[in-house]
């Protein structure tokens, strides 16, 4: 039996084509290895087919996805949803398309940051979805009249702190303070990055 004192990082960047074999023949030469995986980072524009790879490493509790073009398909949500320790998903991209987190999804998940350099096309989060979230950071200056209702923010019920990019409009600022005054069990502090 192999004992592993420290998480393990892996940081994966690849441009074109990373295909499901070539992960999967990384996990047959480093199976023992592999398990205990703690932080992954995976930065290219195709990493959205990496669903069943993510899925296999049970002890990930980190997750970076960074991708000019980002959207994340409800199997690949559900992939996620399948590893129980994940307690923190980061998502880089210039635009980020669809992201629909459904009731049930992630929901180990503690601390969620979105960064988006340019638009937020549709993101929903369902309530019940993410019971366990503490942070949420949305870090997109063009966040004002983007299709994420702050009503959402009432449905964490553990929520402590919510980190917007400091360049949103005052009226978006506005609403989200709003909202976490007015949360249904805690007040949670908004911060402007």
């Amino acid at each position: 039996s192999t004992e592993f004192k420290g998480t393990t990082s892996l940081s994966l960047s690849f441009e074109g084509e990373l295909t499901q074999d070539m992960l999967n023949s990384s996990l047959e030469k480093g199976k023992n290895s592999c398990c205990y995986l703690g932080s992954l980072k995976l930065q290219g524009s195709k990493i959205c087919s990496l669903s069943p790879f993510v899925a296999l490493l049970g002890r990930l509790t980190k997750l970076g996805l960074s991708s000019p073009q980002l959207s994340l398909s409800q199997d690949f949500l559900a992939a996620l949803s399948n590893v129980p320790r994940l307690a923190y998903l980061k998502l880089v991209a210039t635009d980020l398309g669809k992201l629909f987190i459904t009731e049930g999804a992630l929901e180990s998940l503690v601390r969620l940051s979105i960064v988006v350099e340019s638009m937020i096309d549709q993101l929903e989060i369902q309530d019940g979805a993410l019971p366990r979230l503490k942070s949420l950071q949305l870090l997109c200056k063009n966040l004002d009249g983007s299709p994420f209702s702050t009503s959402a923010v009432h449905s964490f019920r553990h929520i402590e702190e919510i980190a917007l990019h400091r360049e949103v409009g005052d009226e978006t600022k506005n609403k989200w303070k709003e909202a976490a005054k007015n949360h249904p069990t805690r007040r949670p502090k908004i911060l402007f990055l």
